[in-house]
């Protein structure tokens, strides 16, 4: 059944291309976790580990490991049509009679033991970013540890003060400028996702921050301004975009938003400056919405 679902390999430094640069057994063992070679596997990392103790590759590999052991296939049958892929069963007229559904469980057990020796490996190569955004990967996404992400996630911040962001990803090689960009972005990532999961406060935390770090990031000041406006604070949501009018002027979005948080508070004024603004945008669309914005306005107050 394991061919009814998409088996994503997932490698904490991402998906890997061997190349004879690599060490060789660092090469062997991904050959191995490719071909799903779970029990040549294990062996080969404890030899591996017995004489190169300590190598970075081992923790990742062994997360890697863990991971795909914990994975346990479930075959469910159904009489109702299911949503995902699934295996149709007919009868002897041809008619479908139900369907058998694969679903993935992951064993926690297992899966903390992966936790374990990449926690090992982020002690000891604590400038290894993908350690930290591998843990968390798999924390979220199939552990449902929100709190134990975000915690992991924070400690990415708390080291990138150290290390002034001097990150390294395989092979221990230096990202140089692209640390900042893979910081950025992924957080950006977990932000949106903890905000879908409903994990509004970890977001808000999270937020918080990344602000820290890049004070003038737009992505987080909107996001900043969202959770604020979500909470009911009015007022910090409008900090918020107004912040992110120093940088783009221009971004008429932003500014409808500023227009409308005004109109919520009761300043008039401050909202039919920005909405006036907002008539500007190429956008017909916005454009047409600051219109009735300010119609409504000149009628009602």
């Amino acid at each position: 059944m394991k061919n009814l679902t998409l088996v994503i390999l997932f490698f904490i430094s991402s998906i890997i291309t061997c190349n004879a640069q690599e060490p060789t057994q660092y090469t062997k063992a991904v050959e191995l976790l490719q071909q799903g070679k779970q029990d040549s596997l294990k062996v080969y990392l404890e030899n591996w580990e017995n004489t190169e103790p300590k190598q970075a590759e081992i923790y990742a590999l062994w997360l890697n490991y863990y991971f795909y052991e914990s994975e346990k296939e479930i075959v469910s049958f159904t009489k109702e049509t299911p949503e995902k892929e699934s295996l149709a069963i007919t009868d002897s007229t041809g008619n479908t009679v139900g369907y058998f559904i694969s679903n993935m469980n992951y064993d926690e057990a297992l899966l903390q033991k992966g936790y374990d020796k990449i926690d090992e490996g982020i002690a000891l190569y604590p400038n290894r970013l993908d350690f930290y955004y591998g843990k968390a990967k798999l924390l979220f996404n199939y552990s449902d540890s929100y709190k134990e992400c975000f915690n992991t996630l924070e400690k990415i911040f708390i080291q990138h003060k150290k290390n002034k962001g001097n990150w390294d990803w395989t092979l221990n090689k230096p990202l140089g400028i692209e640390a900042d960009t893979t910081i950025i972005n992924s957080t950006q990532h977990y932000i949106v996702a903890f905000l879908d999961a409903g994990q509004t406060l970890f977001a808000e935390q999270l937020t918080d921050i990344a602000l820290e770090i890049y004070p003038n990031n737009t992505m987080y000041l909107a996001d900043k301004a969202a959770i604020l406006y979500n909470n009911g604070d009015i007022q910090g949501a409008l900090n918020s975009y107004l912040n992110i009018l120093k940088n783009t002027p221009n971004d008429y979005l932003v500014v409808f938003n500023v227009a409308y948080l005004y109109e919520t508070l009761g300043d008039y004024k401050n909202a039919k400056k920005y909405y006036k603004m907002v008539k500007k945008s190429r956008d017909p669309q916005i454009s047409q919405q600051a219109t009735e914005a300010l119609d409504y306005l000149k009628n009602n107050k």
